[in-house]
C-alpha cells in the first residue's frame, strides 16, 4: 500500500507540473504577455542591455555590473519559464507511466 501512496503523490506532483506548463502555454499565447514579457523583456530588453555594455557612458565598473545584473535577471526569468515547459513535458510522460503502474497495482491487489 505504501507504493500506491507514493505513486499517488507522484501523480499529484506531475499533474501540478503539467498544470503549470499548460498555464504558461496559455500565457504565451496572450498578446499582452507576448508584448510585455516575451518580446519586450526577454528579447528587446536583453538586446538593449547587450548594446548598453558597449556604450561609452557605461564603461565604469558600476554601470557594467548593473548591466550584467540586468542581463543575468533576464536569463534567470527565461530559464525559469523554459524549465516550467520542460518539466511539463517530462511530467506528462511520467504521469502516463504512473497511471499505468497504479492501475497494475490495484489490479494485483484485487
Amino acid at each position: 500500500m505504501d507504493m500506491l501512496k507514493q505513486i499517488d503523490a507522484d501523480i499529484a506532483d506531475y499533474e501540478l507540473d503539467v498544470k503549470h506548463a499548460e498555464a504558461l502555454s496559455r500565457l504565451g499565447s496572450n498578446p499582452d504577455f507576448k508584448l510585455i514579457i516575451t518580446d519586450g523583456y526577454l528579447r528587446e530588453e536583453a538586446i538593449n542591455m547587450v548594446l548598453a555594455k558597449g556604450q561609452q557612458g557605461c564603461q565604469d565598473p558600476v554601470s557594467q555590473a548593473r548591466i550584467t545584473s540586468c542581463i543575468d535577471a533576464i536569463g534567470v526569468l527565461g530559464a525559469f519559464l523554459n524549465g516550467i515547459t520542460a518539466a511539463g513535458y517530462a511530467a506528462s510522460d511520467k504521469l502516463a507511466q504512473c497511471n499505468l503502474t497504479r492501475a497494475e497495482i490495484i489490479q494485483e491487489d484485487s
